[in-house]
C-alpha cells in the first residue's frame, strides 16, 4: 500500500542527553534512540500518497488518555498531549534500538536498570550531534511515512520516524542511519515499516556487524542473569568508558523482557524459565525479516520465545526478525478519535 509522508521541522536541545543533562541541570535524560524535539510552529505538513500536500495542526491536538492513580488508589483517565508545554515531541528513532541507558520507572523501590554500552552509545550520539551544532541546539527535520494519525505514534505516545540534520556543508544526514552505520545502535524492525525503510537500515547494519563495530563486538547470543549492579542514576553524570564498553550486550528487546521477568515478576533466573516466560507473552509476535520482505507480516506469526532455546541460546541476530508494532489510539482532549490530518 502506498503511504503518505508527515514532516515537521524542529530543534534538538543537546543538553537533554545524559550526562550533559546532569551538568546543565536539564531534567530530561535522553539516550541514543529517544529524543525530545521542539517542533517549529505551523511547520507540519502531510503529503498524501497521491502527492497532495497540506499543512496540518495535527500535532497540536493529538494526545493519549492514560489511567492515573490518585493518592487514594482510584484510577482516572488523564489526557497527555504528544506535545508538552515546551512544544516538545518525544521521538522514537525508527528502525533502531540502542542499548538501554535506563529502563522503566521505579517499581517496588528498584532503581533504573541499564545495559552495558548504553552510556557509551548515548555519549557518542551527543558527540555526533554536537559536532554539527552551533551551541547547544541543532535544527532538524522529522519525517515518517504514514497514512493515518495512529500510524505516527507507538503505544507510548512517541512519534516514530527519522531525524535529519545538516552538516556544515548543508548536506542532510539521517541520524537513524548514522547510529546503525557506526555501530551505536542495533537494527530493530517493525511491521509498521516499509520494505524500503527496512532495506535502508539493513544494508548499514550488515556492514557494521561484519566489521564488529562498537556494540557488535560485545553482542551476546546467550541469555545470562540480569546484572543488578548496572543501574542508572539521573543525577549522577559519572561516565567511565572502561566500565561501560564491554560485554555482554543482548538485544534490547530481550533485555526488556529480562527486566520484567527478574525485577517486576521477581522470578529467579534460569535460561529455561526465561524462555518459558517469553513464550507466554502472546503479544510478542514476530517473523523472519526475509519472510516479511517477501510476503508481509503473517496472519499467524511466531512468538518471540520460539527464537530462544531453553539453554539460553538466542537463535537470531537483531536484523533477522520483524516485530509486530502494537497499535496506538490517538485522540484529542475531548476524547474524539483523530482519523485525518
Amino acid at each position: 500500500m502506498a503511504r503518505g509522508m508527515l514532516t515537521f521541522n524542529g530543534t534538538i536541545d543537546l543538553t537533554q542527553f545524559w550526562p550533559q543533562s546532569v551538568k546543565a541541570g536539564n531534567t530530561s535524560d535522553s539516550d541514543a534512540d529517544t529524543v525530545k524535539v521542539k517542533a517549529v510552529p505551523h511547520s507540519a505538513h502531510f503529503t498524501s500518497p497521491t502527492g497532495k500536500a497540506q499543512m496540518t495542526d495535527f500535532l497540536d491536538k493529538a494526545g493519549f488518555f492514560h489511567n492515573v492513580k490518585s493518592k487514594g488508589g482510584a484510577k482516572t483517565l488523564k489526557f497527555k498531549p504528544v506535545m508538552n508545554a515546551k512544544g516538545e515531541v518525544d521521538m522514537r528513532l525508527q528502525g533502531i534500538d540502542a542499548p538501554e541507558l535506563h529502563y522503566m520507572t521505579q517499581i517496588f523501590g528498584n532503581p533504573l536498570f541499564r545495559q552495558l554500552m548504553g552510556e557509551t552509545s548515548t555519549v557518542q550520539f551527543f558527540n555526533f550531534l554536537k559536532s554539527h551544532a552551533k551551541g547547544n541546539n541543532i535544527q532538524c527535520k522529522i519525517f515518517t511515512q504514514v497514512n493515518k494519525p495512529n500510524d505516527v505514534f507507538d503505544k507510548f505516545g512517541r512519534c516514530v520516524g527519522d531525524i535529519l540534520i545538516q552538516d556544515k556543508n548543508q548536506k542532510f544526514l539521517n541520524v537513524n542511519q548514522w547510529l546503525v552505520e557506526n555501530g551505536w545502535a542495533f537494527p530493530a524492525y517493525y511491521n509498521s515499516m516499509t520494505n524500503a525503510e527496512i532495506n535502508a537500515i539493513d544494508v548499514l547494519a550488515v556492514k557494521a556487524m561484519k566489521k564488529k563495530l562498537n556494540i557488535w563486538q560485545f553482542l551476546s547470543q546467550k541469555m545470562t542473569e540480569l546484572d543488578k549492579k548496572l543501574i542508572h542514576n539521573k543525577k549522577d553524570g559519572t561516565y567511565s568508558v572502561a566500565k561501560d564498553r564491554k560485554p555482554p550486550v543482548i538485544f534490547s528487546k530481550l533485555f526488556h523482557r529480562h527486566w520484567t521477568f527478574q525485577i517486576k515478576n521477581q522470578k529467579k533466573f534460569s535460561t529455561a524459565g526465561y524462555q518459558k516466560f517469553v513464550l507466554a507473552q502472546k503479544i510478542d509476535t514476530c517473523c523472519l525479516t526475509s519472510d516479511f520482505l517477501k510476503r508481509g507480516f503473517p496472519k499467524k506469526p511466531p512468538l518471540l520465545g520460539s527464537f530462544l532455546a531453553p539453554n539460553g541460546v538466542i537463535k537470531f541476530k537483531p536484523a533477522d526478525i520483524v516485530f509486530h508494532e502494537a497499535p496506538s489510539t490517538v485522540k484529542d482532549a475531548k476524547r474524539k478519535f483523530l482519523t485525518t490530518f
